[in-house]
C-alpha cells in the first residue's frame, strides 16, 4: 500500500506517543566548580531508535538520544588511550515504518522503508541491512534497509570526509513511501579533548579540569565503564549548557565512581541539529552533524 502524506503524518505521531515513555528523565542542575552544569539520569530504557551500533560495531560513536521517524546523520570521533589513536567517521540515512512493529524480548522495533538512492554532497551511500540483536538469542533481526558509509582510520567509507564548517548536501531520490529530497547542513569543528590527556593519572579525591576545542553551543560528557576493549554501561552524563572550551568536575561527582575500575572512557561530543520537512513530507526529518572525542582516563583513589 502506498503511504501517503497523511498516514506518514499520522505514523510520527502514533510512533512520538508509543515512545514518550523511553525519555529520559529531566536534567538535575550541579555546581562543579564555578559553572553550572546539568547531570543527566541514566535513560530509563536500554532502546535507543535511532542507534548506529549495528553498523559502528566499535562504538566509536555514542547513541543518539532523539526520537525521529526520518534520520539523516553525519558523524566524525576521535579515540585516544595510551599508545593508541583512531578516527572514525559515518554517514548514515534511516527512513521508520512506526506502523510495523517488531516485538523482541525486552524491545519494539520498527521496519524500515525503502528511500530510492541517498546521497551526500553526490556520494551515494550504501544500501544495507538495518539489524536488532535479540538480548536472548544473541541473533540479528534484520528489519529493513538503511545507508551508510563508514571508515575507520581511512579505511572504508567510500571517500566520505568530515570536512569542519563545510555544507554538506543530502539528497534521496524518493520512493513510493518517502518522497524526493534535497537539503543542507554545515558541520561544526571538530571537538577535542586537550586536558587530561591519556598519561595522566587523575585522583578522585581532586576537582577534575576538562578542555576542549571545537564543537558547537552545547557539549556534553559521557562517562562510561571501560573494560579496556569496548565501554561498558553509563556511570554518568553532563550537559555542559554553554561552550567555554573548559569546565571543572567536582570531586563529589568524580568520587562516586568505583576506582578499582582503574579507567573510564570519558566521551565528550556536540550535535548541530536541524529539523526540516522538505516538500512532501508532512513529518519532518532529523538531519544531524556529530562530532565527538572518546578517551580513556585513568583514575586513582
Amino acid at each position: 500500500m502506498k503511504i501517503t502524506a497523511r498516514t506518514y503524518l499520522f505514523a510520527a505521531l502514533t510512533l512520538f506517543a508509543l515512545l514518550a515513555g523511553c525519555k529520559k528523565p529531566g536534567p538535575i542542575e550541579l555546581n562543579a566548580g564555578q559553572s553550572t552544569l546539568q547531570l543527566i539520569p541514566a535513560p530509563s530504557s536500554s532502546t535507543f531508535l535511532l542507534s548506529t551500533s549495528d553498523i559502528d560495531t566499535l562504538q566509536y560513536f555514542p547513541e543518539i538520544a532523539e526520537i525521529a521517524i526520518s534520520h539523516l546523520l553525519l558523524e566524525t570521533s576521535e579515540f585516544d588511550a595510551v599508545g593508541s589513536h583512531h578516527e572514525a567517521i559515518l554517514a548514515r540515512a534511516l527512513f521508520l515504518n512506526p506502523s510495523a512493529r517488531i516485538i523482541l524480548p525486552n524491545d519494539t522495533v520498527y521496519r524500515t522503508f525503502d528511500a530510492g538512492t541517498i546521497a551526500l554532497d553526490l556520494l551515494v551511500l550504501r544500501k544495507v541491512d538495518r539489524k536488532y540483536r535479540n538480548t536472548v538469542s544473541q541473533r540479528d533481526t534484520i528489519v529493513g534497509p538503511q545507508y551508510a558509509l563508514y571508515a575507520i582510520d581511512g579505511i572504508g567509507g567510500g571517500g566520505i570526509s568530515y570536512d569542519e564548517g563545510r555544507v554538506y548536501t543530502w539528497t534521496g531520490s524518493g520512493s513510493g513511501a518517502v518522497p524526493r529530497f534535497a537539503d543542507t547542513m554545515a558541520a561544526p569543528a571538530k571537538v577535542h579533548i586537550t586536558r587530561p590527556t591519556p598519561a595522566n593519572i587523575n585522583s578522585v579525591s581532586t576537582n577534575m579540569t576538562v578542555r576542549w576545542t571545537g564543537g558547537g553551543d552545547t557539549v556534553r560528557l559521557l562517562v562510561r565503564y571501560w573494560d579496556g576493549i569496548m565501554p561498558g554501561k553509563l556511570a554518568f552524563e553532563i550537559l555542559f549548557p554553554h561552550q567555554t572550551g573548559q569546565t571543572t568536575i567536582d570531586r563529589a561527582l568524580l568520587g562516586a565512581l568505583p576506582v578499582s575500575q582503574g579507567k573510564f572512557l570519558f566521551t565528550l561530543y556536540s550535535s548541530s541539529v536541524a529539523w526540516v520537512r522538505p516538500t512532501g513530507f508532512t513529518a519532518p526529518i532529523l538531519m544531524q552533524t556529530r562530532t565527538s572525542h572518546n578517551l580513556v582516563v585513568q583514575v586513582k583513589p
